[in-house]
């Protein structure tokens, strides 16, 4: 899909929920973005700094619950088929913090 700004071709951005691709596609998501923290998957940032500080210092709180619960509050850049676009690292998250009635309040109150 493109449209036509100030005399140059301009692609407009199609974006779907992780929940909506195909089971192809979300498979390929969970292998590419692994800085996700979710109670299925903990990334490489949260695991270092627990080796270096232990319990001292900030807790990081778990960003969702699973997987799947992850994939249905992040959006992906889709080709114009809908299918995901193999060139994109880009995904937006928006957390529910399971564990954290604080951080959901402070997002509900900024949205």
């Amino acid at each position: 899909m493109a449209t036509q700004r100030n005399g140059a071709r301009h692609h407009q951005r199609s974006y779907k929920l992780g929940c909506e691709l195909s089971e192809e596609d979300r498979a390929e998501v969970l292998r590419r973005f692994v800085h996700r923290y979710t109670g299925d998957h903990t990334p490489e940032w949260v695991i270092r700094h627990r080796r270096e500080r232990g319990n001292r210092g900030h807790i990081y709180p778990l960003q969702f619950a699973t997987d799947v619960e992850w994939l249905a509050h992040t959006r992906f850049k889709v080709t114009a088929e809908g299918r995901l676009h193999k060139g994109s690292s880009y995904c937006e998250s928006f957390p529910t913090w399971p564990a954290n009635a604080e951080l959901r309040r402070s997002e509900g109150a900024a949205a």
